[in-house]
């Protein structure tokens, strides 16, 4: 019993440590001072669920199709093109979602260049004379949720059509069917664990969006969480709508564990090698089709933000954008060094003390990813308010930080908030190379005499290097672009980028925050291709 308690304690604590904002959640939610659940289930909690679920399905049928048809695409089928499609196919992925709402607004609004346009050309003076969908409503937010995310169901896709067999697919030609057919048959359902799970990542990401939804006035639980927190002034309440909403979450993670059981069981290693050339009209389409994705994903933003770069740049404050950058430099480096070096520890363990215990507990570092950046703060904020004189003290008393204590507090609870919430991603890549390497390496090592250290150093590093910069080049950029936990726990009088971009389109003044923008697209660009570039050679 001394022994189970001395291997597995340490990793108990630190594993409890990352559930904290779980439970401080849940220890609010009983001991909230006043129960305002029953009226909030009357009256907006309906609406908040509501138009969850709607944006959900809506974003994940449409990210099924955009995704899916273009992986299918570009997989099976060779035409003009199709190389430089294969690395820009996710490009999409490197704006956050805010920023493409900004900009489509801008575009398409009554005052936009589009309908002024439209009226200047058909001598239209008022609304009255033409109808034009409205960009800021409900189908409107699924439409530009569904060209920033389908990249999710795209990269799992086109990595579950590579790893199927060619022999199932010269089968199915074999016994009468057409290429559609063999689609629809076989590779469809073969993938359907891949697709599924990508489709419960944009999900989770839809659920979990602030600053998208906010700006389209569409009250999301994500969106009530924040103001019946901080517009209310009910912290109590705020709770109960995160728990609610956790467990939207933890039923999605539990899909999508079971999804990727089965994805274990349907793929093969053999890869498709054989493509059908594309000629005439099929030819067209398919290039229309997937360069349509990337130009209004991703093409047509970038044009929009670097013509208000340069109507802006002389007007633009260099200290200002430095300042900015500076911040968010340091909140994401910060975060990556944390995320990195806990992730690291956990592995460590894991691999060195396998047993049913701690592999249980290993899961709780995956869990917290999927949380919603309002819910995130909310279970950072109950905690350090109970510890807030406290630290306060302790760091006027012991670090000499008397006049800036709350400035400290508030960039630590902040940084704590990043690393809690996004070091399931380099869990995840470490944990995935570690398993691929025996531990009769490490034995055999440790029989040369070589020290943990050492081992580390000359042995294990060098495999999952590669693993650790993929991993820490996504959390970076994951922590760039962060809006809500940054918008709740920054300091006074700190803004990162993201902020910055926020408080520009909340004022209007969507040209003045194209620099910012621009600086946090050009930071998801590498990662974005790295990760195509890591499918299309596994």
């Amino acid at each position: 019993m001394a022994k189970f308690f001395k291997i597995n304690l340490p990793f108990s604590l630190v594993s409890l440590f990352f559930s904290i904002p779980i439970i401080a959640i849940v220890f609010m939610v009983f001991e909230a001072e006043e129960n305002i659940w029953p009226h909030l289930f009357q009256t907006v909690f309906p609406i908040y669920l509501k138009n969850s679920i709607f944006l959900m399905g809506g974003v994940a049928f449409f990210a099924f199709v955009f995704g899916v048809s273009s992986a299918w695409i570009i997989t099976r089928y060779d035409f003009p093109t199709k190389k430089t499609l294969v690395w820009t196919a996710p490009l999409p992925f490197a704006f956050p979602a805010y920023i493409i709402f900004y900009i489509y607004t801008d575009l398409l609004e009554y005052s936009g260049p589009v309908q002024s346009f439209i009226r200047h050309f058909f001598n239209w003076q008022s609304p009255s004379d033409y109808w034009f969908p409205e960009i800021r409503s409900l189908l409107g937010a699924i439409i530009l949720f569904s060209l920033v995310l389908y990249p999710y169901v795209y990269l799992m896709a086109r990595k579950a059509f590579l790893e199927q067999a060619q022999s199932i697919l010269e089968a199915s030609e074999i016994l009468g069917l057409n290429r559609l057919q063999t689609f629809y048959r076989i590779s469809l359902p073969l993938a359907r664990p891949s697709i599924v799970v990508g489709i419960i990542l944009v999900m989770m990401e839809t659920l979990s969006d602030f600053g998208a939804v906010e700006f389209f006035s569409i009250s999301t639980l994500s969106l009530g969480v924040y103001n019946v927190w901080l517009n209310m002034n009910n912290l109590g309440g705020a709770a109960q709508i995160a728990l609610f909403t956790l467990g939207v979450v933890f039923l999605l993670i539990a899909l999508e564990r079971f999804q990727r059981k089965q994805q274990k069981q349907m793929q093969n290693e053999n890869s498709v090698k054989r493509v059908s050339r594309l000629r005439g009209f099929k030819m067209i389409l398919a290039i229309v089709f997937n360069w349509s994705l990337i130009a209004l994903g991703f093409v047509v933003p970038l044009l929009v933000l670097l013509k208000y770069a340069l109507a802006q740049y002389r007007s633009v404050q260099l200290n200002d954008l430095f300042s900015l950058m500076q911040n968010s430099f340091f909140l994401s480096t910060s975060a990556v060094s944390l995320t990195v070096l806990a992730s690291l520890l956990v592995c460590y363990y894991v691999r060195f003390h396998q047993n049913v215990f701690i592999k249980t507990f290993s899961r709780l570092f995956y869990l917290n990813y999927a949380i919603p950046g309002t819910i995130m703060a909310i279970g950072i904020m109950i905690p350090f308010n109970f510890f807030y004189d406290w630290s306060i003290d302790f760091l006027e008393k012991y670090l000499f930080f008397s006049s800036q204590a709350f400035i400290y507090t508030s960039l630590i609870s902040l940084i704590l908030a990043y690393v809690m919430r996004f070091v399931s991603i380099p869990v995840g890549s470490i944990d995935s190379s570690f398993k691929k390497t025996s531990t009769n390496l490490d034995a055999s090592a440790s029989l040369l005499g070589l020290s943990n250290f050492a081992i580390f150093t000359k042995l294990h590093y060098p495999l999952i290097k590669k693993a650790i910069l993929t991993a820490a080049l996504i959390v970076f950029v994951d922590t760039m672009k962060e809006l809500p936990m940054a918008l709740i726990l920054r300091p006074f009088n700190f803004e990162t980028l993201a902020t910055s971009v926020y408080s520009f389109a909340n004022n209007e003044l969507i040209e003045k925050s194209a620099f910012p923008a621009l600086f946090i697209v050009f930071v998801g660009i590498l990662p974005t291709i790295l990760l195509s570039r890591n499918i299309s050679e596994s």
